[in-house]
């Protein structure tokens, strides 16, 4: 199988990777039409023949004449804050980034995201305080918030969903289970995931 150029950073990565070793670009598209995996390169999707090429379509799952949902990433390792603004803003959201908690508790009132993205693990303030923090307002009590982090005991999921966390996902993780998680609590799914 032939490599795939990543658009974002011009490393050469397999094929049937979804996202770029180096930069975290995304090297597969899905169809818009069918739903199915397709590498950067082809034109057309596989199984139901769409062209993949056209240059107007609209970011999946954002509703055309909508502002773009508003993302905060705290983490105090700069490359997870990279890649994971990369990732959901190639799906069209807008995001913000905060090296520590207490940044991202005075970014919350002035950004007003509808989703925060929080490390476990960070000096000064850890998640469990942010979010017991943020979860003691009642200005931010609608705000979703997903744990990313290293430590996966039961007893961290645990309280972290106690003091207030929506949702866990353990580092090193999935892109598209991160995609998804975010798109869940947005309640923004593709087509072909969509109830009938």
């Amino acid at each position: 199988m032939n490599n795939v150029r990543c658009p974002s950073c011009n490393e050469e990565s397999p094929a049937d990777f979804r996202f770029c070793g180096k930069c975290g670009g995304k090297l597969i598209q899905y169809c818009l039409s069918c739903g199915s995996e397709n590498p950067l390169q082809i034109q057309f999707c596989g199984k139901c023949g769409t062209s993949l090429l056209e240059k107007e379509l609209p970011k999946k799952d954002q509703p055309q004449n909508s502002a773009p949902a508003k993302i905060l990433v705290v983490d105090d390792e700069p490359y997870i804050t990279k890649l994971v603004k990369h990732l959901l803003e190639s799906e069209g959201m807008e995001v913000e980034v905060a090296e520590n908690a207490k940044t991202a508790a005075d970014l919350v009132a002035k950004f007003r995201p509808t989703i925060l993205i929080t490390d476990r693990m960070m000096p000064d303030m850890d998640g469990f305080e942010l979010i017991k923090l943020l979860r003691r307002n009642t200005e931010f009590s609608q705000m979703k918030i997903i744990m990313l982090t290293v430590v996966d005991t039961f007893d961290d999921i645990r309280r972290s969903i106690l003091v207030g966390a929506d949702d866990y996902i353990r580092k090193p993780f999935d892109p598209q289970e991160l995609i998804w998680s975010v798109k869940r609590h947005l309640k923004k799914f593709h087509p072909w995931e969509e109830k009938k």
